[in-house]
């Protein structure tokens, strides 16, 4: 076979260091031994691992506010169409429960913290979707800021995920418990800053 002279991972090599990665954390996934003589198997040839780990988180906490996001619309009976993105789920969460009673029979109300939540997940929506869609340049931008810039924007976009829970699961009366035991528990499950 004849060297085409070009690289389908990019041109260039922070380009190559991100497909690399994203095929070794496919191949990874597995039991199988990683052959080493792949150049996946080389970790100068991926992304550095905190901008790995970032990566991954970010991805992660998206798909769990999707997740946890589908659920809500479920339990209160709003089926979301199987099209729906994470971006409509996220956007239409207050037009759609307006109006409406939840788990307890009270109205769903969020609190005015929502908004300022919400414009954190719409940031982190639009990088897992330049992440998850492959946009080359969108993701080259991402991945070469400062890993440290990285690595927070991950711990205060998966932050703000748990927010979004504790705040859906207060509005829709999912978690009734009083207030200083429910700020115990989100406290847990959230990342201090550092």
């Amino acid at each position: 076979m004849r060297d085409p002279g070009v690289n389908l991972a990019g041109p260039k090599v922070g380009d190559q260091h991100l497909w690399n990665t994203y095929v070794f954390w496919a191949r990874s996934a597995f039991p199988d031994s990683l052959p080493t003589g792949l150049i996946i198997s080389d970790p100068t040839a991926r992304m550095p691992p905190a901008r790995d780990t970032a990566l991954r988180a970010i991805l992660f906490a998206a798909f769990a506010l999707e997740y946890r996001l589908r659920s809500v619309y479920d339990v209160l009976g709003l089926a979301p169409r199987d099209r729906d993105t994470l971006w409509a789920l996220l956007s239409n969460l207050t037009i759609r429960t307006n109006g409406i009673n939840g788990l307890r029979g009270d109205p769903i109300v969020f609190p005015r913290e929502w908004a300022r939540v919400r414009r954190r997940l719409q940031k982190l929506l639009e990088v897992r979707n330049s992440i998850a869609h492959g946009r080359r340049s969108a993701v080259r931008r991402i991945v070469e800021q400062a890993s440290p810039r990285l690595s927070q924007f991950a711990r205060t976009s998966y932050n703000a995920v748990i927010d979004a829970i504790r705040i859906t699961n207060v509005a829709i009366g999912y978690d009734a418990r009083a207030g200083r035991e429910r700020r115990k528990y989100y406290a847990q499950l959230k990342l201090r800053r550092r």
